[in-house]
């Protein structure tokens, strides 16, 4: 899957039983999930597949970071100032319309992972096999989607999406970040696991 970075990256990936308790449970319930609304359908409703608003605004951190990386000093005032006004990190078309000129020109002088950085990118949460008892969440940051075989969806304004197998498995999950010292990264709470693995990482349905 092409990717610009995977959440692997920036934070743990964890699977919590429902009913078991890992540090504070104060952590997990500090952000209330919020029920993510299909948006590519034109009557968008509640899915029981949740996000708090703590890992969405996390996913915008690290989108914004590393659009950050790929700008060249010259044109950072005019990222930060964008990114005041809209409460988000600027697309390259705002970037050029701001500074009155075109994407490609802004295209040209950008630096690292350049204009990849720039595309819409998704926060992709899926299953798939493997670990001591079957199956494990993966959480990824992909520019990707495929139309036949995804679902997306839309949470505190972070694009989620997710392939319909995994979705079967994923019924009322919900993704959460922790920033504790003890506890940091995402973390994937799925009421329909049955076990888990003594290292939590996996776990069987």
């Amino acid at each position: 899957m092409a990717s610009p970075s995977t959440m692997s990256e920036h934070a743990t990936h964890e699977h919590e039983h429902a009913h078991e308790h890992h540090g504070s449970d104060a952590c997990c319930q500090s952000s209330q999930p919020l029920a993510m609304k299909q948006t590519c359908q034109s009557q968008a409703k509640p899915l029981p597949l949740n996000v708090t608003e703590k890992a969405a605004n996390e996913v915008k951190r690290i989108i914004t970071e590393q659009r950050e990386a790929s700008l060249p000093p010259e044109l950072m005032p005019t990222f930060k100032s964008l990114q005041a006004s809209l409460d988000r990190a600027p697309t390259l078309s705002e970037m050029a319309s701001k500074l009155g000129t075109s994407e490609d020109e802004i295209k040209g002088k950008l630096v690292g992972s350049g204009a990849a950085a720039f595309k819409k990118i998704h926060l992709r949460m899926r299953v798939v096999g493997g670990g001591c008892s079957g199956f494990q969440n993966k959480l990824d940051l992909d520019p990707e989607i495929n139309e036949k075989l995804d679902e997306v969806f839309e949470a505190y304004g972070v694009p989620v999406v997710v392939d319909k197998r995994s979705l079967m498995y994923l019924n009322e999950a919900t993704v959460d970040f922790h920033d504790e010292i003890n506890r940091r990264g995402f973390s994937v709470t799925n009421p329909n696991a049955k076990s888990t693995c003594g290292c939590g990482s996996s776990y069987s349905m």
